[in-house]
């Protein structure tokens, strides 16, 4: 029984890893896109095309003019 309940932690161990990779990285992209909408960056402009474009956020651009989005 010794053997399963180390590999329960070690699954549970994997598992938590993932979660939080997973949470650290999503974390980066919107702090990365928060920076970027900033006045005075530059950037605002390259995101709304981008949006248009269908580029950013997976799923296409959404519905009407993604400049109200932001």
């Amino acid at each position: 029984m010794g053997d399963a309940g180390g590999l329960v932690l070690v699954l549970l161990g994997l598992v938590l890893h993932v979660v939080l990779v997973a949470v650290a990285v999503r974390w980066g992209v919107l702090l990365a896109v928060e920076s970027a909408l900033r006045p005075g960056s530059g950037t605002r402009k390259q995101i709304v095309d981008l949006l248009r474009e269908g580029r950013l956020g997976g799923a296409g651009p959404p519905a009407g003019d993604p400049s109200t989005y932001l």
